[in-house]
């Protein structure tokens, strides 16, 4: 089966959108688009020109949505929750979020994921736990929530909805990309993203191949520097830890981001590397990619893309008062129709095989009563019938053991005899047999045909080694006194 996924990344200065097709033969890049805003007021220009560029080059027709809105228009946070169910948290995160908020929190969309990352010394006793094989249930639980305003995600949504679009997942412009590059087989197990654009700048720390902080800061309309990005990491790592280590700092979504990769790097140590995400993924791409491709530019939106295709989890702000369940009152009528088809078909099915049945038994009854009568009729004296298989064998057995000539072992029975010889006589050869006798290996066979000719081929046909009559003597051939008849007389030695 083929699915299309269409992925949107909005920024402040930009619009992008990929359309990916995948099915279990691999992934093709069918589309690509990246159009430049003067004004953030043109946004829903933007999209119009990226949906016209993406279906000019490809059908967008039945394909998923999957969006990605500025990141610094998000509110990030990490709390411990006294609650490890889910369904727990989402009723306690606007209580706890409250005081540490700038909004009120029933104005916002708010979704989390749990961070897994552990501080070792604290692992000693799950760890003796797991070893003498008991069993420890967290009492509490660590988590990154992510909020947003209900007016700017309504807006968004609006704007889509102009071009038929009902996106199913909504993130963090570059949490998707994170996402990916976690599940990366080449990738470190501790980095950092830094996503930077004239507009904003992102940063996604991950520490055991889990996402544990976000931070988004608002840019002063000019291209990242080193010195706007080195403070910024700095305190980012910080803030998680003094102990935090990173391997590798991942760079994308600025214009002039290979300017910056080398100073970057002996500044802070470290390895940078531009994101390339076809490349660091190892994303086997079944079509070339499309013309004005820049990894910069389309990586955000193409993650995004990639993230459902592949099933990754994780932030979705769809939820609550923007969730899909508009979807399931709009296609109630239809999947009831449907339901109700199906409830028909499967009562239509059920008296299918229980009339079918009902035939076969009385079929079963039928040839039952006619066995029952072949037996009775040809065995009158069995009155009661038990097994009639079994009982007819029986019958039959002693009926042959009755006929003449069966009693004696090491020869054959006078009816298996005459078998044997009127298979050998041709079926165009008239022949009327009178009188059979077997005496001491000898047949005599007394008989009448149409004429001497007849009684030579009889003769032929019943002697040699295929017929089994080592010898076939004619004793006498005479005319009848009807004259229209001869009468012969044959031995046969077996």
């Amino acid at each position: 089966m083929t699915i299309k996924i269409l992925g949107v990344d909005f920024r402040k200065d930009s619009v992008s959108a990929v359309l990916i097709r995948g099915s279990y033969k691999g992934v093709w890049m069918d589309a690509h688009a990246h159009v430049f805003l003067e004004r953030p007021e043109d946004l829903e220009k933007g999209l119009a020109s990226c949906i016209e560029t993406v279906s000019g080059q490809a059908n967008i027709a039945n394909a998923v949505c999957v969006v990605a809105l500025p990141s610094d228009q998000f509110f990030y946070r990490n709390i411990a929750s006294p609650f490890t169910d889910p369904r727990k948290i989402d009723q306690m995160l606007p209580y706890e979020l409250e005081q540490s908020l700038p909004v009120p929190a029933d104005d916002l969309i708010i979704d989390f994921i749990p961070v897994s990352r552990a501080i070792p010394e604290k692992e000693i006793i799950p760890r003796l736990g797991k070893l003498f094989r008991f069993a420890f249930r967290a009492a509490s639980a660590r988590i990154l929530t992510a909020a947003i305003e209900k007016t700017r995600l309504s807006a968004y949504l609006t704007c889509l909805k102009q071009f038929g679009f009902e996106p199913e997942r909504i993130a963090p412009g570059g949490y998707a990309l994170s996402l990916c590059l976690m599940h990366a087989t080449d990738s470190p197990p501790n980095w950092l993203l830094v996503d930077a654009d004239k507009a904003h700048t992102a940063l996604f720390l991950v520490l055991s191949r889990t996402l544990t902080v976000i931070r988004a800061f608002p840019s002063a309309g000019l291209s990242p520097s080193v010195d706007f990005l080195l403070p910024l990491i700095q305190q980012t790592l910080l803030a998680s830890g003094e102990e935090t280590r990173i391997d590798r700092i991942f760079l994308t979504g600025g214009s002039n981001a290979s300017a910056v990769v080398s100073e970057l790097s002996e500044k802070c140590g470290l390895p940078v590397h531009l994101v390339n995400l076809v490349a660091d993924a190892d994303i086997r791409l079944k079509s070339a990619l499309p013309s004005g491709w820049r990894p910069e530019t389309g990586d955000p939106a193409l993650g995004a893309a990639l993230a459902r295709m592949n099933g990754f989890s994780g932030l979705n702000l769809r939820k609550g008062a923007f969730s899909l369940r508009a979807f399931w009152g709009a296609c109630r009528s239809g999947l009831l129709t449907t339901g109700i088809m199906a409830g028909l078909a499967i009562l239509a099915a059920f008296a299918y095989v229980r009339v079918d049945t009902q035939i076969l038994e009385k079929q079963l009854d039928v040839l039952n009563r006619r066995i029952d009568q072949v037996l009775t009729g040809t065995f009158p004296e069995i009155t009661t019938i038990v097994e009639p298989l079994h009982q007819m064998r029986t019958h039959v057995q002693n009926a042959q053991n009755q006929i003449p000539g069966s009693d004696k072992k090491g020869q054959e029975r006078l009816v298996d005899l005459l078998g044997r010889i009127s298979s050998r006589i041709p079926e165009d050869v008239p022949v009327e047999l009178a009188r059979l006798v077997y005496e001491d290996g000898t047949l005599q066979l007394t008989g009448h045909t149409d004429s001497f000719n007849s009684v030579e081929e009889i003769k032929r046909r019943l002697e040699g080694p295929n017929s089994g009559f080592s010898l076939v003597t004619i004793v006498s051939a005479n005319l009848e006194s009807t004259g229209s008849r001869i009468q012969f007389h044959l031995n046969i030695t077996l």
